[in-house]
């Protein structure tokens, strides 16, 4: 799938976006509301872009025409693991990461970092997938 370029009007775009996802609204109304959404979320994208996020490129996706509350309500777990609640973590633990999870009640917020770490060098990310819309808009 190719990228929607961000250098055209917001209509244009939406109606990209539309057809690269297909998506389809129930009315005029639901358009017009989600047309809306998908401006506000240009305005983010575009501004994430142009603030130089270490290379990081911002772009529409599937989720686009949805508010940022209904993203996290329909597609984000209802209790996150926060990285400052981990106790005890060590260099093994982030090296060799097989089975963290028999460490956990150990776990502590660091002090110190690596200076680099890539989780695909240890074999724990999978490739991006598309799992579809699921009937999400």
């Amino acid at each position: 799938m190719s990228a929607i370029l961000l250098d055209k009007p917001d209509n244009v775009l939406f109606q990209e976006f539309q057809e690269k996802f297909n998506i389809k609204f129930t009315n005029p109304a639901e358009k017009t509301q989600r047309f809306t959404i998908f401006s506000q979320n240009l305005v983010e994208i575009r501004a994430l872009n142009a603030a130089q996020n270490n290379g990081a490129q911002f772009g529409i996706n599937s989720f686009s025409a949805m508010a940022p509350e209904e993203f996290k309500q329909r597609l984000l777990p209802e209790k996150f693991i926060i990285p400052s609640e981990f106790t005890n973590v060590t260099d093994d633990d982030i090296h060799n990461p097989g089975h963290w999870w028999e460490h956990e009640h150990r776990r502590v917020k660091r002090d110190t970092y690596p200076e680099n770490f890539d989780w695909r060098l240890q074999n724990v990310v999978s490739p991006i997938q598309d799992q579809g819309l699921n009937n999400l808009i």
